[in-house]
């Protein structure tokens, strides 16, 4: 009743401030609705409830919306038509919740005798499911919004690939998997001993421009899209991704996964990037799930950076053999990239590895991914919180030394 027309015209009047608080409420006068609005309720606040549960920062978040057949894929759907499909489920879905609260304001109109003096219409902008188009992108033409709905499904479902590739979801049962700290693969195998999709083995995932790793995310990624949508559709469903993205998908998890994924988290990742700069330049990057971290997890990420800076070697020496001026330049940015590898072991990785750092997820993100100094990739919200560290309990090292 509260969140009706009629009751807002009220409250305007009561409190020309917008500051409403329980005397503004109190003094709304009670009045009987009929027993069709408790219903009417109930599923305006279920299918909100729906819309919220449907991202993963929802505490409630069970599976990916686009892999529910109900909403998105069907059985060995194209991407692109498991999008299509999803969003003209949450079209319908948004219409029909419109219509829903068009009912509720005429109900509390017509219970105050006031039908012909209150609007009662609800404008496709107003009704403020997170999946409603023209609630989420309300001042773009409705082609715009359909692209930007695939947009961000499709970065939907690369996040959703990453948590399962980590671990902290999977594909053959919904909700959280690994999210305690401690938690193991043994764990993850206890509940899903045969995974259609195996999560990584060390907890770390190497993030780099150049193809160097049988196991990286790039690969992963491609594995997770042939066990979900299937290897016939692998090729087509690349294509549909990089469109989308208007870049290749190893471009995006090199320049936008981990800017997005902070963004998701409001500042707080649950993912962490290994950088080899702290800006978004690292020629080396590693991600790893906080959940699954442990004293020896940066002693891992230093062996892929070895790993790495070898490999790249090999690359440049065989480019410089060659006579093309393109591969010499590449040659050259190659070994300028070894010598950051080999500062960033020197000055930063190889010292906190010998630590073995132990964390505390009691802690909270802000704190733990500060005691990881300079080995993890900036992030400005949390750099300023840099400043005030000397308040603090504990002092933090440039390497996270306490």
């Amino acid at each position: 009743m509260v969140n009706s027309s009629t009751v807002q015209l009220l409250l305007s009047a009561l409190s020309p401030t917008l500051n409403y608080e329980v005397g503004q409420i109190a003094k709304l006068p009670f009045c009987q609705l009929p027993d069709l609005a408790e219903s009417i309720i109930t599923q305006i606040i279920s299918v909100s409830a729906k819309d919220w549960n449907s991202f993963e920062t929802s505490w409630d978040f069970q599976r990916f919306t686009l892999l529910d057949p109900n909403q998105g894929a069907q059985v060995r759907d194209l991407l692109e038509e498991a999008v299509s499909h999803l969003r003209e489920y949450w079209d319908r879905v948004s219409e029909e919740q419109r219509q829903r609260e068009i009912r509720n304001n005429e109900m509390v109109a017509d219970a105050y005798g006031v039908r012909d003096d209150v609007p009662c219409d609800v404008l496709l902008e107003r009704v403020s499911l997170k999946r409603n188009v023209a609630f989420a992108y309300p001042k773009d033409t409705p082609e715009v919004r359909n692209e930007k709905f695939a947009q961000d499904v499709v970065k939907e479902l690369i996040s959703y690939a990453v948590g399962c590739m980590f671990g902290r979801y999977s594909l053959d049962k919904p909700g959280l998997i690994l999210a305690s700290q401690g938690e193991t693969l043994d764990d993850y195998h206890a509940q899903i001993p045969n995974p259609s999709f195996e999560p990584d083995a060390d907890n770390v995932i190497p993030v780099t421009e150049t193809d160097c790793f049988e196991d990286d995310i790039v690969t992963r990624f491609r594995r997770f899209l042939t066990v979900a949508f299937g290897k016939e559709n692998l090729a087509a469903n690349i294509a549909y991704i990089e469109q989308v993205l208007g870049k290749s998908i190893r471009k995006y998890f090199v320049n936008d996964f981990y800017n997005d994924h902070v963004r998701m988290y409001s500042n707080r990742p649950i993912y962490w990037q290994y950088s080899s700069q702290t800006n978004n330049k690292g020629s080396f990057k590693a991600l790893v799930y906080l959940h699954r971290y442990t004293p020896k997890t940066t002693n891992v990420v230093l062996n892929y950076l070895r790993d790495y800076a070898n490999k790249i070697a090999d690359i440049a020496d065989s480019l410089e053999r060659s006579d093309r001026t393109a591969d010499k330049k590449q040659a050259a940015k190659l070994r300028k990239a070894i010598l950051e590898c080999k500062d960033y072991e020197d000055q930063t990785l190889y010292p906190l590895a010998t630590r073995n750092l132990e964390i505390d997820l009691d802690d909270g993100v802000l704190v733990n991914y500060l005691r990881m100094g300079k080995a993890l990739r900036a992030i400005p919200a949390i750099e300023r919180k840099r400043k005030e560290v000397s308040t603090w309990t504990w002092p933090v090292h440039p390497l996270g030394k306490e």
